[in-house]
């Protein structure tokens, strides 16, 4: 019996988290169903991989641990671990990233001392391609914001068509447990409407535009930063611009155009 399309989402989600590949996922998925194991050819029709993808992915499943093969009168076949060890598989990468991240915080204080002793003369500029990316862009709107402040236009439509829910809901709450404060002029839409009535608890000040001035972006400065984010299905990308003046252009710009917005 095929796993359910539900659960297979899940699992894959699940794995990616801890660093598995989506072509890793696709071959653990299918070695995880067979308790026999499955010879190479057979497994690289379940997985529409080619040979030469397959050998490389199975020998990275193998060296983290949740694969093995065996050579059976001259034809390999390979074995996943049993399904209940993947909980502690996923146990003890939870437990290697928390210490990994203590040895990063460790480091910060060093790292941030020789960024800011460098003396720039141009902006820095980054660039974030990916819903994955995106997120990992709009953390440093809240982790990294000294002042507690942000200034953004917002597409909200747009935002809310490519982004999880889920992980939509736990920005705003960070960010609200952080203490950061929003000023946000949206787009006039039902969704920017449905969100400006939250605006209390969400730690928010919202501004709606007149109708017909619609974008799919969202431009958010702090401190001495703005970031632009485009949320085009296509080629989703946050590029993350770190210049006073340009901040202090944003800042003011947002101003004069708040100013002339009724609340």
């Amino acid at each position: 019996m095929a796993i359910p399309a539900s659960v297979q989402k899940e699992l894959h989600g699940a794995l990616a988290n801890v660093g598995l590949s989506s072509s890793e996922t696709v071959v653990l998925l299918a070695l995880l169903q067979s308790s026999k194991g499955i010879r190479a050819t057979e497994l690289a029709k379940k997985t529409k991989l080619n040979r030469t993808t397959l050998y490389g992915v199975a020998k990275s499943l193998i060296e983290k641990g949740l694969a093995s093969s065996v050579e059976e009168r001259g034809v390999l076949r390979y074995h996943s671990i049993q399904p209940d060890l993947l909980v502690n598989y996923i146990e003890q990468a939870k437990e290697r990233l928390v210490q990994d991240a203590e040895r990063i915080k460790k480091a910060l204080p060093i790292l941030n001392a020789q960024r800011s002793g460098e003396g720039r003369s141009y902006p820095t500029v980054q660039f974030f391609e990916g819903v994955e990316g995106i997120k990992q862009a709009y953390e440093d709107t809240i982790q990294n914001n000294k002042h507690k402040v942000m200034y953004g236009f917002l597409g909200t439509d747009a935002v809310l068509r490519l982004m999880d829910p889920a992980w939509l809901i736990y920005y705003i709450t960070k960010r609200v447990h952080l203490g950061v404060k929003a000023f946000t002029i949206a787009i006039d839409t039902p969704s920017s409407r449905h969100y400006k009535g939250y605006d209390g608890k969400q730690l928010r000040t919202t501004k709606l535009l007149p109708p017909g001035y619609d974008f799919e972006i969202e431009v958010v400065a702090y401190d001495d930063k703005v970031l632009i984010t485009s949320f085009s299905e296509d080629h989703p990308l946050s590029v993350l611009i770190e210049d006073e003046k340009i901040a202090q252009l944003m800042v003011a710009l947002f101003r004069y155009m708040d100013s002339t917005l009724l609340a």
